[in-house]
């Protein structure tokens, strides 16, 4: 889903078609092609939404988190439960 969020982005930001992306995994490289159909575009889409949403009504996702793992999390600044 990142790889396709993240042709979307290039997509409107250069205003040219992106269809294909390529994941390279393992110590020898080996390269996967993740192509941008309509499904997994409207997924993202989707998820894009939701997170939009949830940032707009100021919705928190519960956490099991420790102190010392919110350290490391995006939402520390946002957060008023800790």
């Amino acid at each position: 889903m990142q790889l396709t969020a993240y042709g979307l982005l290039l997509q409107e930001k250069y205003d040219l078609p992106c269809q294909i992306g390529f994941i390279l995994y393992e110590n020898k490289g080996k390269t996967h092609q993740i192509n941008f159909d309509e499904n997994r575009i409207q997924q993202v889409i989707i998820i894009r939404d939701k997170i939009l949403s949830d940032l707009d009504n100021s919705y928190m996702p519960d956490s099991p988190a420790t102190p010392a793992q919110c350290t490391q999390c995006e939402y520390l600044n946002y957060c008023n439960d800790r």
